[in-house]
């Protein structure tokens, strides 16, 4: 009998990706909304502290789609943060009836810009090799 393990499909990774850039997005938006109501962050900081957890939540979701996924670092990281940016696209159409504006682009650029950060700073997981020590 063989000994190999079975292949996950090529699309999982992508899916986790997609989830963990999503759910650190809607934490990072209700700790947001909690810090301007009790005052702590005012209405002027809202907005970049918005566009950080925008970058921070596709480069998190980028660095987990990079480790499993089935091709490069940088296309892999990317594609993650491109369905991020689609899901946020979405429903921003969805939901305000100006659509995007300037400062919905710029937070997808933060989204593009955490992509590309997490396919450079990603690495594969890979087997481990003993390295065999030489004596002299």
């Amino acid at each position: 009998m063989s000994k190999s393990r079975k292949q996950a499909p090529p699309w999982r990774a992508f899916a986790w990706g997609l989830l963990v850039s999503v759910g650190l997005y809607l934490c990072l938006m209700v700790l947001l909304a909690l810090l301007v109501v009790r005052g702590v962050l005012g209405e002027e900081g809202a907005y970049p502290a918005i566009a950080v957890a925008c970058g921070v939540s596709a480069l998190s979701g980028g660095l987990v789609c990079v480790r499993d996924a089935p091709m490069g670092r940088l296309p892999a990281a990317m594609l993650c943060a491109g369905g991020f940016a689609a899901a946020l696209t979405v429903v921003c159409l969805l939901c305000w009836e100006d659509g995007i504006t300037v400062r919905g682009l710029v937070l997808l650029g933060c989204v593009l810009a955490g992509g590309l950060l997490a396919g450079a700073a990603g690495h594969k997981r890979g087997r481990r090799v003993k390295n065999r020590v030489r004596r002299r």
